[in-house]
């Protein structure tokens, strides 16, 4: 399961067991703090996949979609985290 975590603007992927994704969204979509909006979304990794493969397009990261649609998940989350945030 990934948690993709909005933050004002940006976002931040992790990968964790279903039992604590649920419990940090939980976590945070309840108890917002700081002075950015801040929410959690649940995905399978298909939409996990199409979520950070849209930001990377969104943000002019990679300028080829070849680049983006061969990566690995691993990939794909590292470029978003270093990225996108």
């Amino acid at each position: 399961m990934y948690a993709i975590h909005y933050i004002g603007g940006a976002i931040n992927v992790k990968k964790m067991p279903k039992k604590q994704a649920v419990e940090y969204a939980k976590q945070i979509n309840d108890n917002p703090t700081g002075a950015f909006p801040e929410s959690v979304k649940l995905a399978q990794s298909a939409e996990a996949r199409d979520i950070m493969q849209k930001r990377l397009f969104t943000k002019s990261i990679f300028h080829r979609h070849s680049d983006v649609y061969g990566m690995s998940m691993a990939e794909l989350v590292n470029a978003v985290n270093e990225y996108c945030c």
